[in-house]
């Protein structure tokens, strides 16, 4: 089925969440109970914050040289933007303590997504 607008998303929230999560670590109990990555839509954001969750669960920093190592060893740090995307998900952000509200974005998006998909899929059946 074709669609002529894009899937709803938030790449703006991906970035704080993952940018805010760089700023202080702390900050990502909130988003382990409620954000999984299949909720980012954006390639990029979800590969950084599933490091991210990677390097907690492994009590380690959450920093990007972490990311960027990581990056290097899945070889796709060239296509991902190397360093400067990094940089840039927490560049000009405010520190945050909470992330409820983007959390609460990006889950909206992500069931809105697969919704549509899940209607593409049926009109497609019935179609047959």
């Amino acid at each position: 089925m074709f669609i002529d607008k894009p899937l709803p998303s938030s790449v703006e929230s991906e970035r704080v969440v993952v940018g805010a999560i760089l700023i202080d670590n702390s900050v990502i109990t909130s988003c382990l109970e409620n954000l999984k990555p299949s909720a980012f839509s954006s390639p990029v954001w979800k590969s950084i914050y599933e490091i991210q969750m990677d390097l907690f669960s492994k009590g380690k920093e959450i920093n990007q040289i972490e990311i960027y190592e990581e990056w290097k060893k899945q070889g796709v740090a060239n296509a991902y933007g190397g360093m400067k995307t990094i940089v840039n998900s927490f560049s000009g952000l405010p520190h945050f303590t909470k992330l409820d509200s983007y959390i609460a974005i990006l889950n909206k998006k992500f069931q809105a997504r697969e919704a549509i998909k899940l209607c593409g899929v049926l009109i497609e059946n019935l179609l047959d």
